[in-house]
């Protein structure tokens, strides 16, 4: 496999285990460009992968199917929702949001740039490229205090959060701040 940038944030076993089983499901022209420790519950990833062609939320194993993905032709915008004490990968398709999962400051900084390449146009020899404007993201509904405690004590139990970082941020959605 290729080289590929690993987030400092990611644990080096974890993204290990992430580009061994994105090898599984890459195409023969695909490049793995970077893996970045954002996860989801349901489904359940282990992170995410950026390829040159796609976003993905990378299953378990190679046996369990890739469930979030969004291909660069069909992706119109990608970008962090922040949501109190979160921030979400979400890509646009036309009118259809995929939630990738929770990503902490330093795993945004990461993918930024491997995002923003994935959104540029590719030119086509001889074709010129009209941008397109994505229409304004909608008003995201808010997630509901029980759903933003449940990923504060799993990043807590993943050990992304120390125990005062946990606390605070537990009393930050309870109050409703920021």
């Amino acid at each position: 496999m290729t080289e590929f940038a690993k987030s400092p944030m990611f644990k080096s076993a974890n993204a290990n285990s992430c580009a061994r089983i994105m090898a599984a499901f890459l195409a023969p022209d695909e490049r793995l460009l970077a893996v970045a420790d954002v996860t989801s519950a349901g489904p359940v990833t282990i992170g995410v992968a950026v390829t040159d062609q796609r976003i993905v939320g990378v299953p378990k194993s190679s046996e369990h199917p890739i469930e979030l993905q969004v291909r660069r032709g069909e992706l119109t915008d990608v970008h962090f929702d922040k949501r109190l004490v979160f921030s979400y990968l979400i890509g646009v398709t036309g009118d259809t949001k995929v939630e990738f999962g929770i990503a902490l400051i330093d795993e945004r900084k990461f993918l930024q740039p491997f995002l923003d390449r994935l959104l540029a146009p590719q030119p086509s020899p001889g074709i010129s490229l009209v941008k397109k404007t994505p229409p304004p993201p909608e008003p995201s509904a808010d997630p509901t205090i029980v759903d933003e405690l449940v990923k504060l004590a799993d990043l807590h139990e993943r050990g992304l959060l120390t125990d005062d970082e946990f606390q605070a941020a537990k009393a930050a959605v309870i109050n409703g701040s920021p």
